[in-house]
């Protein structure tokens, strides 16, 4: 095969080294730019609303309420961390609770060897620290993926374009703050399977990548679907690396990272091994729905500033991994020269990506029952966690038909297109037209104008850099769309707090109740965040020796009804426990304030 971006870089490999090392400068620069301000993409501006405190949210976009997991959780676990001096057990929270779980938090202990992105923690300041954490997992990203697009065999350029394509999706972007780290590095250790070095050098580094990603935040639901994509990526374009010696290598590496991290999180797996949450969670098929399904090809469809258009369903789970690249492939593409997927390359390649496409969304669409999904072990993946791994295959088919079959750029072609950008607009958008005015979502039709504008300079260019200009025009148009969603928050506030002034009426209440935080209407480890005892609070883990003591005479079975799960714990107004959702619950204040028995 020899994709469009090959066949220009083997005649000017002088110009690709420069672009690389162009773009290398040009995200060190960033990097330097982004640590320096101590810039992050965190929503804790939210937080600092609800604690009254004002002027230090974003410098740039607006924090998010629906990122409560990152502003409401990770964030205020991390403070609580470098609060309590990098130690494994949160000495400053009513729970005790121990440090070492789901989320990667900079506990120092021997797991730090295999978080690279808090290196810093102990150098500097830990807002810098926090920022360069930030920073270095969107480079990993676009820098990961690059590679991972080149892999697969597309050039310089057009692989560098791919990954900012697929970093500016909306499920990329509405999860990045929780899911970021783990999307990250997964390209990573396919890439150093790849390496032309020997395995005693490969063999220990893709071990460590392999870990790393597995301790970044674990979480099945997601990894193992990009475990699946890994495998049908290494059928259809590395397939000499499956091959038994070099596989058995990899499976024993591989093996041996499951085991690390498993070890290292072995406390928590065993604690939350048979939950209610997560622990006995099982999932079948189907409830993904065709509107979201739709936003693969159109992708601004469903959503307008920011807000979900699909009823019932929050913003964030409305993200899927959806480019209008799809749809220009599909109207561009030579159809009749189709026989060009047999000469240009192994069919083994789209085959193994088509029927892996069309087994995640099998999944996401159809009422499938659990036990159908054992043998991938999907049966713990929920159908809307399955969609970045079906999205990045479905760019990763589109780019190959492009690359293989080859593009043809008439004015027909692009009336298609015009026309099927319009169809989206006038199917999902103009019936939305009481709760969405039109004239606030022009995404939805702007994309045909940079697309017929190309479609002028089509004489002047080659098929190559019209299909470049296409990837840098979807690459733009995705970024248009979905960039604003994070903000750009400061995190100096977020550990230096001296000059920090939260609402006196939160600050008496604290006094009154001897210094511990027994407030209702704050969600999560925010209080605990900033140093405080607090009721409220965030358990990865149950505490269920903690609840027998505050509430004594209530059944073992209720008990462990309500408790036995991952739980976000609140207080309010009631007389006993009161379980509001899956992973929520409300408790009484009074029984945090008297002494446990």
């Amino acid at each position: 095969m020899a994709p469009f971006g090959e066949r220009s870089s083997a005649r000017h490999g002088g110009r690709a080294r420069t672009l690389d090392a162009v773009l290398l400068m040009l995200l060190l620069l960033c990097g330097v730019v982004y640590v320096a301000g101590a810039w992050s993409p965190s929503s804790y501006g939210y937080a600092f609303h609800l604690l009254g405190v004002q002027g230090d949210g974003p410098v740039l976009g607006e924090a998010r309420p629906i990122r409560a997991d990152e502003w409401a959780g990770i964030t205020p676990l991390t403070q609580a961390t470098v609060n309590n001096g990098f130690q494994r057990y949160n000495h400053t929270s009513l729970y005790g609770e121990d440090l070492r779980m789901m989320f990667s938090l900079p506990v120092f202990d021997w797991g730090m060897a295999f978080k690279p992105t808090f290196w810093l923690y102990p150098l500097v300041n830990p807002a810098r620290a926090f920022s360069f954490h930030h920073f270095a997992v969107i480079a990993l990203f676009l820098v990961g993926y690059t590679l991972l697009f080149r892999m697969a065999g597309a050039g310089k350029a057009d692989s560098a374009l791919l990954s900012l394509i697929l970093f500016f999706t909306g499920f990329t972007q509405y999860w990045w703050t929780i899911l970021g780290p783990p999307l990250a590095l997964f390209p990573w250790f396919l890439v150093v399977a790849d390496l032309p070095v020997r395995w005693l050098w490969k063999g220990p580094l893709f071990y460590w990548v392999a870990t790393s990603w597995l301790l970044s935040f674990f979480y099945p639901p997601l990894m193992l679907p990009l475990a699946f994509v890994a495998l049908l990526f290494l059928i259809a374009f590395r397939p000499e690396i499956l091959r038994p010696a070099p596989l058995a290598r990899l499976g024993a590496a591989t093996l041996g990272a499951v085991a690390t991290a498993g070890f290292y999180l072995k406390d928590y797996l065993a604690a939350t091994w048979n939950t209610y949450y997560p622990g006995r969670r099982f999932s079948g098929g189907g409830g993904v729905g065709l509107d979201r399904f739709a936003a693969q090809l159109w992708p601004t469809s469903q959503v307008v500033d920011h807000r979900s258009l699909i009823e019932g369903v929050n913003i964030c789970l409305s993200g899927v991994v959806g480019t209008y690249y799809v749809l220009f492939v599909l109207c561009f593409l030579d159809w009749g020269a189709l026989r060009r997927w047999r000469d240009d390359g192994p069919l083994r390649t789209p085959i193994a990506l088509g029927l892996g496409l069309l087994l995640t969304w099998a999944w996401m669409l159809l009422p499938l029952p659990a036990w159908a999904g054992m043998p991938l072990l999907w049966n713990r993946v929920p159908p809307d966690r399955i969609v970045y791994a079906a999205g990045l295959l479905l760019l990763l088919l589109a780019w190959l038909a492009a690359a293989r079959v080859g593009l043809r750029p008439t004015w027909p072609r692009a009336a298609a297109f015009a026309a099927l950008i319009a169809a989206g607009w006038l199917i999902f958008k103009v019936p939305r037209a009481a709760d969405v005015p039109l004239r606030d979502a022009p995404m939805d039709l702007i994309v045909i104008v940079p697309v017929l504008a190309l479609m002028a300079l089509t004489r002047r260019v080659t098929r190559a850099a019209f299909h470049t200009g296409a990837l840098a025009v979807f690459g733009v148009m995705a970024a248009a769309a979905f960039a604003t969603f994070n903000p750009l928050q400061p995190a100096w506030p977020l550990f230096n707090r001296a000059d920090l002034h939260i609402n006196p009426a939160l600050a008496h209440s604290i006094q009154r109740t001897g210094g511990v935080a027994v407030i209702q209407g704050l969600h999560g480890a925010m209080f605990n965040g900033l140093g405080y005892p607090s009721a409220s609070h965030l358990l990865a883990v149950p505490h269920m020796d903690f609840w027998r003591r505050r509430f004594p005479g209530m059944p073992e079975a209720e008990l462990e009804r309500i408790f036995n799960r991952f739980l976000w714990v609140q207080v309010g107004q009631v007389d006993r426990p009161t379980l509001v959702s899956k992973d929520s619950v409300i408790v009484p204040g009074s029984v945090f304030l008297r002494k446990a028995r």
